[in-house]
């Protein structure tokens, strides 16, 4: 049995604990939250008794928690990451992960210090045709991979940011690209390999806010491929696309789907689609968070081949994401690995 402890019960906090509960093997026995509402809403979903703090730094005190799950704002994560390493638990963090590689470093090192584990929720990994493509190109279908491209043409309407006061700002959500899109970043590194640079330019557009609503860049791989991400939350209504493409010699695919779980192309030489693969992901947006907190548990109790994203691999997603809004602001390629951040 694992025992959680849950920072932030907001939206995705929420969400967290409804997925936990259902999960052989692991309680939710703690909450916190600086809004009351909000804390004591979510101590009444679990399926345990759960104690309830407004200052998660006296959560962390709880001898009876294994494990910290960070549903906060993400420039909250740093922080209260390395707080709870070094209170002598286990951590898992919504992405991204936080804003800069030196934060990242930081929780790395307290991780190690302590002997305790971080993760990364990064639940896209688990979908269904994101596996079938990911073996594909481990396998070399594709033949020479020369573009790797992602579109994140979603909507967020003005009152997205009035819910929330931290939403958009430059210190706690950190941009569209980061917030909306850095699951986009983390697919198109996983599958296409470590990026030797990157050139961008960014724009707010729509929204009366302090990051960027929309942007455009261009990473060039080690292996020599090339790609390209669009993001925006600007889309008229609601949302338009969220896409994957791949492009190689011998083949070319691309995902898409609400939250790419469909394969809207696939043409692979001699890697045809299962003739009962069904059009779109036949498992439960859901079930790839159950995913996630199931690989955690492996992970915990010694199980090495547990697949789960930790901080040295969520560390690319910052990285990019932090060389994206770099080049944008001093209108230059910027090479990895990043010597200097913003």
């Amino acid at each position: 049995m694992v025992n959680f402890g849950v920072i932030g019960c907001g939206k995705i906090g929420t969400k967290h604990i409804n997925y936990l509960k259902e999960i052989d093997g692991i309680r939710v026995l703690g909450v916190s939250d600086i809004v009351p509402e909000k804390m004591q809403k979510a101590s009444l979903i679990v399926n345990h008794p759960a104690e309830s703090f407004l200052d998660y730094r006296d959560l962390l005190r709880s001898p009876s928690l294994d494990l910290i799950d960070i549903c906060s704002p993400t420039g909250l994560h740093a922080q209260m990451c390395i707080d709870a390493l070094n209170a002598g638990k286990h951590v898992l963090c919504e992405k991204p992960l936080c804003l800069k590689i030196s934060e990242v470093d930081r929780i790395a090192e307290t991780a190690k210090k302590n002997n305790k584990k971080i993760f990364v929720v990064k639940q896209n990994r688990f979908n269904t045709p994101i596996k079938i493509l990911k073996d594909a190109l481990d396998k070399g279908m594709f033949g020479k991979v020369y573009t790797v491209s992602a579109n994140v043409l979603w909507n967020r309407r003005p009152e997205y940011y009035k819910e929330e006061s931290w939403r958009g700002t430059k210190d706690l959500d950190g941009g569209a690209l980061a917030t909306q899109a850095s699951h986009f970043v983390d697919m198109l590194q996983w599958i296409g390999g470590n990026v030797k640079s990157v050139f961008a330019k960014t724009e707010r557009f729509v929204h009366n806010i302090e990051t960027e609503d929309t942007g455009v860049f261009i990473m060039k791989f080690e292996s020599g491929a090339l790609g390209m991400v669009y993001y925006t939350n600007c889309i008229y209504d609601k949302n338009l696309e969220g896409s994957i493409t791949v492009l190689g010699t011998k083949g070319s695919a691309k995902i898409g789907g609400e939250y790419l779980n469909k394969i809207e192309h696939w043409n692979v030489h001699g890697y045809p689609l299962p003739q009962n693969m069904p059009s779109d992901d036949p498992y439960p947006i859901s079930s790839k968070h159950a995913h996630v907190f199931r690989e955690v548990i492996k992970k915990i109790i010694g199980d090495e081949g547990a697949s789960i994203v930790d901080a040295l691999e969520a560390r690319k997603t910052v990285e990019i994401i932090e060389a994206v809004h770099l080049s944008a602001l001093i209108g230059k390629e910027i090479d990895l690995p990043l010597k200097n951040g913003l």
